[in-house]
């Protein structure tokens, strides 16, 4: 069986290509357009594929985009419908409306990640293809914990899921945005009703990432150095940094790992957005912060409903890194976050940006790859502590793109080391 797999997620496709590999033979795309090229490619060749599955979330051209592109090419062929090859579309939502178009578009058969092994295996003996019994048989241990994580997904979508609500003055500051003209003395009134958010912010205005010529010593000054857009970022920062935190010690061991990989990488997008001088980036150290927020709930989840299991399982984290994106999505929509912030959750680990791509998501993507290099990963296991040329090659792309010069990778992974020994303390 020859096999295309179209996923713009690393953790998904090597899930995806461990399952599928004992029956067919795998080639890979990263995003719609290549996967469009290759069958194109194999086609041209007389040795086409026999089965695809595409990620309905993909840069350049999406799932449903190449699904109704593969089936049109097939049409103009005259390939007949018991002969086109079977396509499998894959996502981490159930929306009906999604199954519904995708089934309109002819796809065969539509999965939601993460999956059991055992149930691919059965959806491709549905579909006609043969997989031996003995592979049927072999339950792995890993569908134990992709089963976990499917259920809390389910859990979410059911409503289930209880989320912890934004607090009192991250409400009062998001009505006070939303008026025509807010003031910083408004902003003023709001915070100075909590002595230790307007302790942290002076202290904030005051650090690295803030500092100006002269010493802020009053909370209407550091409001000013700060910003609006700014102020509310650290204010949102200062209050939910208790999502961070737990009783349970190898969890909150977990969680403080994480929570010094998204202030890391925070400081890190605002010094790469200050490199492009855009005005309109304000929201960025927010988005820093926010960016993992699926991967911190899912593994709360997962240590209450099933406190038994080891946290750091490899087999969990990439039933975890395979959702997480797209639940942090979910779970900023119903937090009414800015529909800024969507793609920047949704999207961050994607491989490849096409030229149209947003800068936030491009900048946190970026950031969250060079302070993983420099020490600051999600994980204790994905920490390099060290460059590699295949990053420094991929960092360098980046800044490209952005429109930065490459030379100033040194300078700013430098600037980030700086701050965060100041920056730990802080919040």
């Amino acid at each position: 069986m020859k096999v295309l797999i179209a996923e713009d997620e690393k953790i998904s496709r090597k899930a995806l290509m461990k399952s599928i590999s004992d029956v067919g033979d795998c080639t890979i795309a990263d995003n719609g357009k290549d996967a469009i090229r290759l069958f194109d490619q194999a086609y041209a060749k007389k040795a086409p594929f026999d089965l695809v599955f595409l990620d309905i979330s993909m840069p350049d051209i999406n799932g449903m985009q190449a699904l109704n592109i593969i089936r049109q090419k097939e049409s103009s062929r005259n390939i007949s419908r018991s002969d086109r090859l079977k396509i499998i579309m894959i996502s981490t939502s159930m929306r009906k409306a999604d199954i519904k178009k995708c089934i309109k578009l002819g796809c065969d058969s539509y999965l939601c990640k993460p999956f059991k092994k055992q149930k691919l295996y059965k959806e491709l003996i549905r579909l006609g293809f043969d997989i031996p019994d003995e592979l049927i048989a072999d339950v792995d241990g890993s569908n134990s914990y992709t089963e976990l994580v499917a259920k809390i997904i389910r859990r979410f979508n059911s409503g289930e899921f209880t989320l912890p609500v934004l607090t009192h003055m991250v409400q009062e500051v998001q009505s006070l945005l939303e008026k025509s003209e807010p003031s910083i003395e408004d902003l003023a009134t709001i915070v100075e009703k909590d002595a230790v958010i307007s302790t942290k912010l002076i202290s904030v205005a005051n650090s690295p990432l803030y500092q100006g010529v002269e010493l802020i010593k009053n909370l209407k000054t550091a409001l000013q150095r700060l910003g609006l857009q700014e102020a509310m970022s650290i204010i949102t920062t200062i209050t939910n940094k208790n999502l961070f935190h737990s009783e349970n010690k190898p969890l909150n061991k977990y969680l403080n790992t994480l929570w010094t990989h998204s202030l890391a990488c925070a400081c890190c997008a605002k010094y790469i957005a200050e490199e492009i001088h855009d005005k309109g980036l304000q929201s960025i150290f927010l988005m820093g912060i926010i960016h993992d927020i699926g991967k911190l709930f899912l593994i709360k989840a997962i240590v209450e409903i099933s406190p038994e299991k080891p946290i750091e399982n490899s087999d969990l984290q990439a039933a975890i890194m395979e959702v997480h994106t797209f639940f942090g999505a979910m779970l900023i929509k119903k937090w009414n976050f800015p529909t800024n912030f969507i793609p920047v959750v949704k999207n961050h680990h994607w491989e490849k940006f096409p030229g149209d791509a947003g800068k936030e998501v491009l900048i946190i993507h970026t950031a969250d790859l060079l302070v993983t290099e420099i020490g600051y990963g999600s994980q204790q296991t994905d920490s390099q502590h060290g460059s590699n040329n295949k990053t420094d090659k991929a960092l360098s792309n980046l800044f490209r793109q952005l429109g930065i010069d490459p030379d100033r990778i040194k300078v700013i992974r430098d600037m980030v080391l700086d701050s965060m020994k100041s920056l730990t303390d802080l919040f």
